[in-house]
Formats: C-alpha cells, sequence, structure tokens
C-alpha cells in the first residue's frame, strides 16, 4: 500500500522500554510490576521483561523475513528495528569497572543487539538471569 514511497520501515521503537518500563517497574502500559516494586499490575519482574523482550525479537525476525521474502525486492526498501541505548564507561581502570560497564552495555544494548546479530543473548546475561533460556521461550507461567 505504501511501498512504493515508503522506503525505510522499523518494526519496534525502542523495545527494551517496552519490556524493562511496561514489564519490569511498571511506569508504561502495560503497567505490571512485583509487588515491592510499587503500584501496579501483578506481575513478575524477575522474568515478565525478559519473556517480553524475547517474543519482541522473534516478532522482529519474522517481519524482518517476510518483508525481505515478499517486499523488499520489488520495493527497493530496508527494513530494521530502532533500539535505544544508552552507553556506559567505567568508573575507574579497574577490572571491576570494566566488568561493570560491559555488564551494563549488555543489560542495556546488549539484550536487543546481540540476538539479532548473534542468534544468542550475552553470555553476560545467560549467566546472570537464571533459567534464562526455558523461561524466556515458555512465556509467562
Amino acid at each position: 500500500m505504501f511501498g512504493d514511497r515508503v522506503k525505510n520501515w522499523m518494526t519496534f521503537n525502542e523495545p527494551r522500554v517496552v519490556a524493562a518500563l511496561g514489564y519490569d517497574n511498571g511506569f508504561h502500559a502495560p503497567w505490571r510490576c512485583s509487588k515491592e516494586y510499587g503500584n501496579c499490575t501483578p506481575g513478575n519482574s524477575g522474568t515478565e521483561p525478559y519473556v517480553v523482550s524475547h517474543h519482541l525479537i522473534l516478532s522482529h525476525a519474522v517481519a524482518v523475513q517476510r518483508y525481505r521474502e515478499k517486499y523488499q525486492k520489488e520495493q527497493k526498501g530496508r527494513i530494521g528495528i530502532l533500539l535505544d541505548f544508552v552507553w556506559y564507561e567505567p568508573l575507574t581502570r579497574s577490572k571491576a569497572d570494566n566488568l561493570a560497564a560491559q555488564r551494563s552495555r549488555d543489560f542495556h544494548v546488549g539484550w536487543f543487539i546481540h540476538p539479532i546479530v548473534y542468534g544468542d543473548y550475552p553470555k553476560t546475561m545467560q549467566n546472570i538471569v537464571p533459567g534464562y533460556q526455558e523461561d524466556w521461550e515458555a512465556g509467562f507461567a
């Protein structure tokens, strides 16, 4: 319908914000979070942001594949995802601070870009988030 005029398509705008602010601290819709995080719809801040992000990434992949296979050749457009990002620098040159800065980057930027580019989550996330694979793929319990 608009492919002849629209050449740049985005599947999602800032999906990390959707996952973190909607399902971790409940600041945005659908306002879900664990009870200890505030006055929001009951949820699980320890798992739901990861489940949501996992499914956002999967749906992004499906949309990209569909566009590339069905529309891109004729429309000559591009498709991607718009990620928000904050860069983290270590406070000092210590190994602990460097690891902390990398961990912050992994949880902010790597959370989405790493699986899109490399097919899996950053090792930092895999090591810290318990049951990441089973829980994220299974969905809400």
